[in-house]
């Protein structure tokens, strides 16, 4: 038997969003969502260069006392600094993300930990979102991202998930709400595709096609090579042209996603009997 025809099978969802280099994350912010970029050291580790500069210090005070004084008064200044601070839940709950981020298989007992440490730590509200996220739980990464946001509201990348996740929790109202604005800083053609197809997805899902349609026209399809995010798009214009009635665009779109991946997840091939 062979196959006699292929269909497209729905409306899909949000692939995870590519986060965007040309759009630099606020210092600070955390996780994936822009927290991990710089991590100051932590206490342990002050504690460490405190002890080893205090020990150089010691050898060097009687042949260059000058310079040995100098280092012995530093490293017990550090090794305070450090020995405090291990004291703080600020610094105890980057220890805990940290290890999070080394432990995979620990990481969501690690989170809660943070978490509990410390509730509206930024920091820990960013890395249990992502890791939601990533996890596909979109109830719960809705809930912890908008607690971050209220904390961190520039951070685009966050933004950015939070409404990917809304609409693949089926929130397709907030989540316009979320990527409407961020898709409307960019000029026109220039927005990241994900974004773009994830705008197209929420104007589908409320009947809209024609503006999923003249958002989905930005996107470069006449291309003669579409990566994923670009083959997704075509599939999302096939739809848009087919709610529209407009019957051979429709066919064109599938026709064409067809020639350059056969086995698109959004085709379902129909054999013969």
């Amino acid at each position: 038997s062979g196959i006699r025809a292929y269909r497209v099978t729905g409306v899909p969802t949000c692939a995870l969003p590519i986060p965007n280099p040309s759009k630099p994350q606020p210092a600070g912010t955390s996780a994936g969502s822009g927290a991990s970029s710089k991590v100051p050291m932590l206490p342990s580790v002050k504690l460490a260069w405190g002890i080893v500069i205090i020990v150089v210090g010691l050898v060097l005070l009687v042949p260059f006392w000058p310079l040995g004084l100098l280092l012995l008064g530093g490293g017990v200044w550090l090794s305070v600094v450090g020995f405090n601070q291990r004291k703080q839940p600020k610094w105890q709950v980057r220890g805990l993300l940290r290890k999070a981020s080394q432990n995979p298989g620990m990481r969501d007992a690690l989170l809660g930990q943070a978490l509990a440490l410390d509730p509206e730590n930024p920091e820990a509200l960013a890395a249990a979102a992502e890791n939601s996220y990533h996890k596909e739980d979109w109830v719960a990464a809705d809930q912890l991202f908008e607690r971050y946001l209220t904390k961190a509201p520039d951070d685009l990348q966050a933004q950015l998930h939070l409404g990917f996740s809304y609409m693949n929790a089926g929130e397709t109202d907030q989540a316009l709400k979320r990527l409407e604005p961020i898709r409307a800083t960019y000029a026109a053609g220039e927005g990241p595709t994900p974004l773009i197809n994830a705008v197209a997805i929420g104007f589908l899902k409320k009947g809209d096609a024609a503006q999923a349609l003249e958002i989905l026209k930005t996107l470069p399809l006449r291309k003669q090579t579409l990566d994923d995010a670009l083959q997704q798009g075509l599939l999302l214009r096939s739809l848009a042209h087919w709610e529209l009635h407009q019957k051979s665009g429709a066919i064109s779109d599938v026709d064409r996603l067809y020639a350059i991946n056969p086995e698109h997840a959004g085709l379902d091939k129909v054999r013969e009997p």
